[in-house]
């Protein structure tokens, strides 16, 4: 039998025994018996909660810093004036039919998108293979 074998075997049935115990004892006897473990078992959750919300925010950092990456590639291959960034997007819709059928009506009249949403628009395209 492997060391490692024995040693589950062994806790298991530690916890066996631990368990039984627990389950012939009164209410009384279990409150008695484990009132000084809630003040420790309420630092270990609160720790343990802590540390799940700084792993999550690290995670959700670092995506949103891959993102931001991410975009700023995709942005040096846009045109830098406005008029550039017009006629690319008017070319890669006049290629796709159903494309030009799916801009929404915000954005049916190009003359009067914002920069940021002409570059945001452009950017979703490249994305999308729809510019190369």
């Amino acid at each position: 039998m492997s060391k490692t074998k024995s040693t589950r075997e062994e806790l298991k049935r530690i916890y066996d025994e631990i368990a039984e115990s627990i389950a012939e004892m009164s209410k009384n006897e279990i409150r008695d018996e484990f009132a000084d473990v809630q003040p420790i078992a309420k630092k270990i959750f609160k720790a343990a909660t802590e540390q799940v919300a700084k792993r999550r925010a690290q995670e959700a950092r670092r995506r949103y810093e891959e993102n931001v990456r991410a975009s700023k590639i995709h942005e040096d291959w846009l045109p830098k004036d406005y008029a550039s960034k017009q006629s690319l997007l008017l070319a890669a819709l006049s290629r796709s039919a159903q494309l030009r059928s799916g801009v929404t009506a915000q954005f049916r009249d190009f003359e009067k998108m914002s920069d940021e949403d002409l570059d945001s628009a452009l950017i979703q395209m490249k994305a999308l293979g729809l510019i190369d």
